[in-house]
């Protein structure tokens, strides 16, 4: 586990059950702690609430998705409502480029393709908090 997260945690951010458990499986198997939501608007609330160092976010889901709740979180950071920037990482199963420029568009930093593998995971996340 890298030394730069301190007492921070990742934020799982996926609407399917089975898709949060194996995430924060891998996540927990590395040592790192981690908070997890079903969708972008309890993303929003729990971002108020704690500082993240990572968010790891499904791109499709209902009530908010993922593409809109990140632009959310940039218009957030850059109107001073959070003091702070975090990388959010698209985990999606498109992984066409014209997928990949949608993540990187919303404001996503980066992106994992499902099936989720745990050394991508990590090299991804340690890339973003180095």
């Amino acid at each position: 586990m890298n030394h730069n997260l301190k007492n921070k945690k990742i934020l799982i951010v996926d609407d399917d059950d089975i898709n949060q458990m194996v995430l924060s499986g891998m996540l927990k198997k590395k040592g790192y702690q981690y908070d997890t939501a079903s969708n972008g608007y309890e993303a929003l609330e729990k971002i108020n609430q704690t500082e993240f160092a990572v968010i790891i976010m499904d791109c499709l889901m209902p009530e908010l998705n993922g593409f809109e709740a990140t632009r959310r979180i940039r218009k957030m950071e850059q109107t001073g409502e959070l003091n702070y920037f975090t990388p959010i990482i698209a985990v999606t199963a498109k992984t066409k480029k014209v997928d990949i420029e949608r993540c990187l568009k919303a404001g996503m930093d980066d992106f994992i393709g499902k099936p989720v593998q745990i050394e991508t995971l990590v090299a991804i996340i340690q890339k973003h908090i180095s």
